[in-house]
């Protein structure tokens, strides 16, 4: 597997509800949050914090009834940490999405399909679903297949 990024085994849980209740929503310390549309958020975390990110989710939003749902998607998306100094140029290779600010949370086409994407400080997370990760995984691979090779001549 390149050195240029790896499948992170992670938590996905999303929530729907109403914006507002939406807006004013924190998830737990070492969790991303992600704002995918007025009336849906998704949280990113450790696997082993799925029924926590869910169950906080869904006590933040117990008080909207049939307006408000938590569903752990965590097997329906798969993650790619892009990683080393060249994962902006990476990005940029299969994407048009301006490699977001750091700590930020953007959406759009990577490698073709749709896609969410957080930015760290040493990394890019993009995730996909589950059904193209075997597409996206072939096409990063293509498009890092020089960067390793650049790297060891530096």
């Amino acid at each position: 597997m390149p050195e240029q990024w790896e499948i992170t085994d992670t938590a996905k849980v999303r929530g729907f509800g109403p914006p507002e209740a939406l807006d004013k929503l924190t998830p737990p310390p070492g969790a991303q949050a992600g704002r995918v549309a007025g009336d849906e958020v998704l949280w990113v975390g450790e696997r082993a914090r799925a029924g926590e990110l869910a169950e906080t989710l869904g006590a933040e939003l117990s008080g909207h009834g049939n307006r408000a749902t938590v569903v752990d998607h965590s097997d329906g998306y798969a993650l790619f940490s892009l990683t080393g100094p060249d994962r902006a140029e990476l990005f940029a290779r299969l994407s048009s999405i301006r490699v977001p600010a750091v700590d930020a949370f953007v959406q759009g086409n990577f490698a073709g399909v749709p896609a969410r994407t957080f930015r760290s400080a040493d990394r890019l997370e993009v995730i996909v679903t589950s059904d193209v990760a075997w597409f996206v995984s072939g096409r990063l691979e293509h498009a890092a297949h020089d960067l390793a090779a650049r790297a060891g001549a530096s």
